[in-house]
């Protein structure tokens, strides 16, 4: 790959070594033959055939599988709903639903150089009217792309870019299994009744409330203008993004305690929280007094938390005075304990690794997406 210090008219900033010609500007409905999927029932979806691709963005959009196809080797756009605008290059032939919008061949071959072309603009021509985005067969056709005319070129940058979301796949696949091991040991050590347990260890689990075990209290509102980025100790809320990190704070609250989310979406989702830290009002807080809070505690309590949430007037909430009478099992043994958490605390460094891993390959290509195209 070379850099082009001085950009031309049409030509991308990042190039593979041997291509010089300028690229070309044209609208979509003068390279493509534009159409669309069709209505499916769900009960029609078998469990192999040929691939059905709904408006979805789980799994790739694979909604299920069915005995007959549609099209091969194209690609589809979602046409209505939240994820308007999503473009994938569909290799092989494939089944999709009438929310779908699909790119034919015609002057241009659809591949997955220009798959990554339109999904570079396609955002920009979504509508929102009446609260239903939407990007319909007509916008489509009037959305202008500048591209390359050289197939091997195409092909190469298609093929780069291929690399890397097969390594993101494979990472993202490798995570998945590291959670689901991560959640059957959960369950198998740190439940009501554990069907694993280290050699060691046999005494009798006990049951007790958590009033009986911790201090009750919980965090305090902070202004966002007093949180800064970089700072003496890490500010909490009830978030689950960044392991719900919202920022540095100058002065703490607590040390080494479990906080879980009073409020919200996320109610009822526990943590530990090592060190000295600050804490929102949205955060409930379990301090030491006849047990001490750590990582056993936080699993212990994570896996019957939920089951105490309420949903009146559709606000999730797990209050004080409900976390104060939920019966736990445990382990009283402390260093039985500290072995479990340090067992569990190697997933949760894997799976953090993976996650740090996935994310820097997806800011390379993002480098990649904006600069080997115009």
């Amino acid at each position: 790959m070379k850099n082009n210090s001085v950009n031309k008219r049409y030509v991308p900033k990042l190039r593979f070594k041997g291509f010089e010609n300028t690229w070309q500007i044209e609208y979509v409905k003068n390279l493509f033959y534009i159409t669309r999927g069709y209505v499916l029932s769900k009960n029609k979806l078998i469990e192999n055939g040929f691939p059905v691709y709904s408006s979805q963005t789980l799994n790739n959009g694979l909604l299920g599988f069915y005995d007959q196809f549609l099209y091969e080797d194209s690609i589809t756009w979602t046409t209505d709903g939240a994820n308007a605008g999503t473009i994938n290059f569909r290799k092989g032939k494939f089944y999709c639903t009438n929310v779908c919008g699909v790119l034919l061949k015609d002057k241009a071959t659809p591949n997955l150089y220009f798959a990554n072309v339109l999904s570079l603009v396609s955002k920009k021509y979504v509508s929102y009217g009446l609260g239903n985005p939407k990007l319909m067969n007509n916008t489509m056709g009037d959305i202008e792309i500048i591209y390359s005319v050289n197939l091997k070129e195409q092909e190469k940058i298609s093929k780069f870019l291929n690399l890397l979301d097969k390594q993101i796949s494979l990472l993202e696949n490798k995570l998945k299994l590291t959670e689901q091991m991560k959640k059957y040991y959960l369950f198998s050590c740190f439940s009501q009744k554990p069907i694993l347990r280290f050699k060691e260890f046999s005494n009798k689990h006990k049951s007790s409330k958590i009033g009986e075990l911790f201090a009750i209290t919980r965090g305090f509102v902070l202004s966002k203008k007093n949180i800064v980025s970089n700072g003496l100790y890490p500010v909490y809320s009830s978030q689950t993004l960044n392991n719900g990190l919202l920022g540095f704070y100058d002065q703490f609250l607590y040390e080494d305690s479990i906080t879980w989310t009073t409020d919200g979406a996320n109610a009822g989702t526990i943590n530990f929280r090592k060190g000295k830290f600050y804490c929102t009002n949205v955060c409930g807080v379990l301090l030491k007094d006849k047990a001490t809070p750590n990582l056993y505690f936080a699993n212990v309590l994570s896996l019957v938390s939920k089951k105490y949430v309420s949903y009146g007037l559709g606000n999730p909430k797990l209050m004080n005075n409900t976390m104060n009478n939920i019966t736990i099992n445990y382990s009283d043994n402390i260093n039985e304990q500290l072995k479990l958490s340090e067992f569990i605390e190697k997933f949760d460094f894997f799976e953090l690794n993976i996650k740090h891993k996935i994310q820097k390959i997806k800011e390379r290509k993002k480098f990649y997406l904006i600069n080997l195209f115009i």
